[in-house]
């Protein structure tokens, strides 16, 4: 287990299915992390949203499985935003591209 190993926790926000995610994202946990997503982006609500403004890192492995799920909600008529990256996340997001390839609520 990781020094930071995230915690999950699922909410609604004004109805919409929320990943609220705290601690290191990192390949220890992209398993879990996959399977927090599939659960938010399985509700027929349209679109589920991840709060990553408790994640203190982000690897490479964790912005995949980000991008996976984006890609699997997007083919069952959905979406999936992100919500106000920390700054770290913010700079792995922003050097990938894939800050463009996300909708990103602040």
């Amino acid at each position: 287990m990781s020094y930071g190993a995230p915690a999950f926790e699922r909410i609604e926000r004004n109805g919409v299915p929320t990943l609220v995610i705290t601690g290191e994202v990192d390949l220890a946990c992209v398993d879990e992390l996959r399977d927090q997503l599939h659960a938010i982006t399985s509700a027929p609500l349209g679109t589920g949203v991840v709060d990553l403004s408790g994640v203190t890192f982000l690897d490479s492995s964790g912005l995949g499985v980000l991008i996976a799920a984006k890609k699997h909600a997007v083919a069952a008529n959905a979406d999936l935003a992100l919500a106000a990256p920390s700054p770290p996340c913010r700079k792995v997001l922003e050097i990938s591209g894939a800050d463009q390839y996300f909708e990103i609520r602040d």
